[in-house]
């Protein structure tokens, strides 16, 4: 090959690297702090429901609650603390919202053998959130919500 013609393939390369880098970063929009924490809200919410599935399978019903908590700890589980029953391990650490002054909600009907967990979530834009009523426990009045399968 002559040298112009490798010259302009090295050009063209070039180029075509450039272009590719500015299309991949021109739509690149940082996490603010707000959907970072509500990403998390989100994931764990996902873990408890997994832990509280596991907890039917093992009981065939689902744990009650006491003030937004489960109880099924030897008592009233603690956000951020181990829950052990029965001689198992059904979570390390059961996660807790990022923001110290809140924490998720947990509620049990006994009558149906249903539950539903919810996370207070900061990000007004979110459209897969719902909204609720208890705003004294939501200042946004939107949550994540999942609940018995």
């Amino acid at each position: 090959m002559n040298r112009t013609i490798k010259i302009t393939i090295i050009a063209l390369v070039t180029v075509l690297s450039a272009l590719l880098i500015y299309l991949v970063f021109s739509n690149y929009k940082p996490l603010s702090d707000v959907e970072i924490r509500d990403q998390k809200r989100k994931s764990d919410i996902k873990l408890l429901q997994a832990a509280i599935e596991e907890y039917y399978y093992d009981y065939a019903v689902y744990p009650d609650s006491k003030t937004g908590r489960i109880i099924a700890c030897d008592g009233p589980c603690i956000w951020g603390q181990p829950w052990e029953y029965g001689g198992k391990t059904y979570m390390e650490r059961i996660p807790y919202d990022p923001l110290a002054s809140s924490s998720y909600l947990y509620t049990y009907d006994e009558l149906h053998n249903r539950y539903t967990l919810e996370a207070c979530m900061e990000n007004l834009s979110d459209k897969s959130l719902q909204k609720t009523d208890y705003t004294i426990w939501c200042n946004s009045g939107l949550v994540y919500k999942v609940g018995s399968k």
